[in-house]
């Protein structure tokens, strides 16, 4: 038997709710109705689908077809069935097109029939406004529901059963997008480029071989705890790539910080620390129940450092993913490049990603080589710095 439109705004149980359901059905069976209105089930699939499977004959009524078929389902499920605020924004925005049809046919002359909605929005647009005051969630909510549904079907239909939170699926969907927005762009890029403003090494630290030395060290390593060694390979290969008088400036995270300074300090001359201000909410750092708004910047010296005076403290006007899931904003580097720097001198980032470093550089009359070991990630660089 076919599902009622209004009946479909709501998912079917699942997993443990649907088992549960039929072991009671099995063992006391069918206490409640299947209610049906013209030929298909309005209220009760659930209890349908249970009773098939626990070989169970049905019992149906007839709803009467007073009022909203909406109200009533939404009457008959919203308390009964426990979801979560993502579940119920998919339940109006999968309601939103019925309200919106009924609107139109009320406005055509047409009764529209008992299909959804007492109490309908006349306004245009209003329609998920009002689907969302039924299911008791936030206009936003219903929005990112509805984009969702639109955007990445097989993701709303993870949220709608419940898998994943909005807020997940929002990020998996905003992940694949920036990712095929990533290819796009290293799709445009051949060969990697060298020139007299910037050069891209495709190469690992530990094998590099580069020409001359650089006036400033500037990097952004990864954070988790495999790659802390590479903060050591990073001070080793510096005493090869660093002007005596230069200086290292790097980025690391506060969890492993000790540890960072201590490999670094075998082969470098500690100089300073600076602070990387980070805009927006707070990062939690779960294993230490700290929010943190700031990252260290981890200054060495190879001799004597004689270059100009500098402050410590550097500030990022956003939080920039779009190019590298480990990405920094050029803002922030542009203030560090500009605060430590000066024109002319040219600047290495031995793990440049997607090249944020290379265009700060760039952008404050500095010349810039970059490495990396991911390719994709250089040529997402090169497209960056070509378009400067």
């Amino acid at each position: 038997m076919e599902y009622h439109p209004a009946a479909n705004v709501f998912p079917l149980m699942q997993g443990a709710e649907y088992r549960a359901l039929c072991d009671d059905i099995t063992e006391h069976g069918l206490h409640e109705d299947i209610l049906v209105y013209e030929g298909s089930i309005l209220d009760g699939r659930n209890r349908h689908r249970a009773c098939i499977d626990a070989g169970i004959e049905p019992r149906f009524r007839e709803w009467d077809g007073n009022g909203s078929a909406l109200d009533m389902v939404v009457s008959m499920n919203l308390h009964r069935r426990h979801l979560n605020p993502g579940q119920l924004g998919m339940c109006a925005a999968e309601g939103e097109w019925m309200l919106a049809g009924e609107a139109k046919e009320r406005q055509r002359g047409g009764q529209g029939g008992a299909l959804l909605g007492a109490n309908l929005p006349q306004a245009k647009g209003r329609a998920l406004e009002h689907a969302a005051a039924i299911f008791g969630v936030s206009r936003r909510t219903a929005q990112e529901a509805k984009k969702l549904k639109a955007e990445a079907p097989d993701l709303a239909e993870k949220v709608r059963a419940g898998e994943v939170t909005i807020s997940e699926a929002k990020k998996e969907n905003r992940s694949r997008k920036t990712n095929i927005e990533r290819a796009a762009l290293a799709a445009t890029v051949e060969v990697l480029p060298k020139n007299e403003r910037f050069a891209l090494v495709h190469d690992d630290i530990r094998h590099a071989n580069l020409k001359g030395t650089f006036d400033t060290i500037i990097t952004d390593p990864p954070y988790p705890r495999e790659y802390v060694p590479l903060y050591e390979i990073l001070a080793e290969r510096a005493t090869e790539w660093l002007r005596p008088d230069g200086l290292l400036v790097v980025m690391c995270g506060q969890l492993y910080a000790d540890e960072i300074m201590a490999r670094m300090s075998k082969h470098l001359n500690y100089y300073w620390t600076g602070c990387y201000l980070t805009p927006g909410p707070a990062p939690a750092i779960r294993t230490r129940q700290v929010n943190t708004n700031w990252k260290p910047l981890f200054i060495f010296s190879r001799n004597e450092y004689k270059g100009k005076l500098f402050g410590d403290v550097f500030r990022s006007e956003r939080r920039d993913k779009d190019h590298h899931a480990w990405g920094q904003s050029v803002s922030g580097f542009s203030a560090i490049i500009g605060g430590i720097c000066v024109p002319g001198q040219h600047i290495l980032d031995p793990f440049c990603g997607a090249g944020t470093t290379g265009i700060a550089a760039v952008q404050n009359g500095c010349r810039f080589t970059g490495i990396d070991i991911d390719n994709e990630a250089l040529k997402v660089a090169a497209a960056r710095l070509k378009s400067l």
